[in-house]
């Protein structure tokens, strides 16, 4: 059972190949980068080898942040969340998207 439905960004022209098809991913150089807003100022993440961990790992913060209400760019299950948040503290509170890109 999905508890956090992903949502899709809004389609627009890509005029910038900084541009992402994820929520709060953006290209860094050769990388990708995740920012979130929290309480109306962005806050960086991280910077990741591929765009896909780049919106993992946003997607894991926006859930912490926003519980149910999260803007996520995947859809997750009780279970996954529960062994992302797991695997957080286990890491000494570090996330690791690279383990969730498949």
């Amino acid at each position: 059972m999905v508890i956090v439905q992903g949502k899709k960004k809004a389609e627009r022209k890509a005029n910038s190949n900084r541009r992402s098809n994820f929520i709060g991913v953006s290209k860094n150089g050769p990388n990708w980068q995740s920012m979130i807003s929290i309480q109306k100022r962005k806050t960086y993440i991280g910077t990741y080898q591929t765009e896909k961990e780049a919106a993992i790992a946003f997607d894991f913060y926006s859930i912490l942040i926003h519980s149910f209400e999260a803007k996520t760019n995947f859809s997750y299950t009780k279970q996954m969340i529960m062994d992302m948040i797991y695997k957080f503290k286990a890491n000494d509170n570090v996330f690791v998207s690279s383990q969730y890109d498949n």
